[in-house]
């Protein structure tokens, strides 16, 4: 090995403020990162989830409220006309 390249064991990294950080370190940093990618889409996955099944509850709502006045709509229709049979 070249004498200017040091063992991947001990390798150091300068960050800009005087500190080193050590390749042990790095890799918890990327493992936080990792995490915390994954926690996001967890997070993200289940906010979709909610999303949809509001949006499901409420077309519910919605569909049984039109039903209800097309059946109200049908049962008073031959009413009107018999009310008006009888005006006349």
């Amino acid at each position: 090995m070249p004498p200017c390249v040091a063992p991947l064991s001990s390798v150091q990294l300068e960050t800009g403020d005087d500190k080193t950080v050590s390749k042990e370190e790095l890799g918890k940093g990327r493992q936080q990162v990792s995490d915390s990618r994954s926690r996001l889409l967890k997070l993200k996955t289940e906010r979709d989830l909610d999303v949809s099944a509001v949006r499901v509850t409420g077309d519910e709502r919605e569909s049984q409220r039109r039903s209800k006045e097309e059946e109200e709509r049908q049962v008073t229709a031959p009413m009107r006309h018999l009310k008006l049979t009888f005006l006349t």
